[in-house]
């Protein structure tokens, strides 16, 4: 029984932490940059992670919010067969790494475009300046 007290604990964390990286990706850049292409997650199952919906875990047509129970219900849909879950832990995993890589390249994409309109900025600042000295 301890063991599957710390699998769903594990779990539990897991589901955390890949909540926490969905909602970083889903912040806005400075420049803006477009959202990342959706993506789905086969955990196990029936059950799905999409990134096209960040928060939640489907079913067939029904909707479960991730949460702490939902660590639970995942365990049991594993049979609490240590190899199903190891998998699962895994993919919610690599869910999770997933988002943290767009999130890094929506911000090397942002760090780019303001590289790019540096000379724009740069021209822009000049034209100020020689126009202050024209007065």
């Amino acid at each position: 029984m301890r063991k599957l007290e710390e699998w769903e604990k594990m779990l539990a964390e897991a589901i955390e932490q890949l909540r926490v990286a969905s909602k970083k990706l889903e912040e806005p850049t400075y420049p803006q940059t477009p959202r990342v292409r959706p993506r789905v997650f086969r955990l196990v199952g029936e059950y799905t992670w999409s990134a096209a919906d960040f928060d939640i875990i489907q079913r067939g047509e029904r909707w479960q919010w991730l949460g702490p129970q939902a660590a639970g219900k995942l365990l049991e849909v594993c049979g609490y067969q240590p190899r199903k879950v190891l998998r699962l832990l895994r993919r919610i995993q690599a869910a999770t790494a997933w988002c943290k890589a767009r999130r890094k390249g929506r911000e090397r994409m942002a760090q780019e475009i303001l590289r790019q309109q540096q000379k724009a900025l740069e021209a822009l600042e000049a034209e100020h300046a020689m126009r202050q000295l024209a007065q």
